[in-house]
């Protein structure tokens, strides 16, 4: 009997132990977010993601909380951007109170405002269709954007002279491409149209002359955004070897869409008087390895 009642007790202390162990709680020590910080537009969703530490916690519940639901909220770790604007996405886990967080910078819309205003100067990012506005109209709603690139180099604006176009519109270069594209083997031999085709896209065109003017005018603003962007300044210098003379500073030329006569087309520069149009030979700029001075826009309006 007395055994009995000692393997009874014994018995009752490893089941009360084990018990205790599988009931026993792994408290929460920390939690981390997958980004510290998202810069999102109007309307773009975002997925963040908790990871509660241990991975084994008992309790891995969070809140999400946003201190500024109207510039955007988080439910369930999804984002979603409402109003330009900052607000700071948080997450807290029920056990223990930690908490991580993520700013969120909330931008224009992706999509056109109608009630945005530009000037020049200005970035434009709609759509993935990006520039820098160089003339905008009377309402600052519409108006002309430089791509982020440009071409420098060796570039001619037709690979031989005596090509009659009829590009001949001096208010809009879209008119002018479309009459160089109306010819065969144009790709091959307008060079400077097709760069902007091949490189930009359809809807963006070799700019007429008033549009170089009003871009060389406001170069410093433009310059400043391009650099704020990380892209390449519009340069009007650049030193190349002239030969039986060596290294000279010479002055870039601008091509326009604009056709002169059968051999000549309009093209521009900055010189110490100011922006000059000059009658270039078509050919200009093609295989000089000591002159490449040529430089062709891409402009679209908007």
């Amino acid at each position: 009997m007395k055994r009995n009642f000692i393997k009874f007790i014994a018995f009752t202390v490893l089941f009360t132990t084990v018990m205790t162990a599988c009931n026993k709680t792994l408290p929460v020590t920390g939690v981390t977010l997958n980004k510290s910080s998202l810069s999102l537009k109007i309307g773009d969703k975002e997925t963040l993601m908790a990871t509660v530490q241990p991975s084994d916690a008992t309790d891995q519940g969070v809140i999400w909380t946003s201190s500024n639901p109207n510039v955007a909220t988080a439910t369930g770790g999804n984002v979603i951007a409402k109003a330009i604007g900052t607000t700071t996405i948080t997450v807290t886990t029920v056990d223990g109170n930690f908490n991580a967080t993520c700013t969120v910078t909330v931008t224009e819309t992706g999509e056109p405002n109608p009630s945005k205003i530009y000037k020049i100067g200005d970035y434009y990012d709609v759509n993935g269709l990006k520039g820098v506005v160089f003339r905008v109209s009377a309402d600052g709603k519409s108006g002309n954007i430089l791509a982020m690139e440009y071409y420098l180099g060796k570039i001619c604006w037709c690979s031989r002279d005596n090509d009659n176009t009829n590009a001949k519109d001096t208010v809009n270069g879209e008119n002018n491409l479309r009459a160089i594209r109306g010819f065969p083997f144009w790709k091959e031999r307008y060079v400077a149209f097709n760069y902007v085709v091949d490189n930009h896209g359809e809807g963006w065109y070799l700019p007429v002359p008033s549009e170089i003017k009003d871009i060389l005018n406001n170069i410093t603003k433009i310059n400043a955004t391009l650099k704020s962007q990380g892209k390449s300044e519009i340069v009007t210098k650049v030193e190349v070897i002239v030969p039986q003379s060596g290294m000279e500073i010479v002055d870039v030329i601008f091509w326009s869409s604009v056709e002169h006569d059968i051999s000549r087309a309009f093209a521009l520069d900055v010189t110490s008087s100011g922006i000059a149009t000059r009658n270039i030979a078509k050919s200009s700029g093609s295989g000089q390895e000591e002159t490449p001075n040529y430089a062709a826009f891409a402009v679209k309006k908007f």
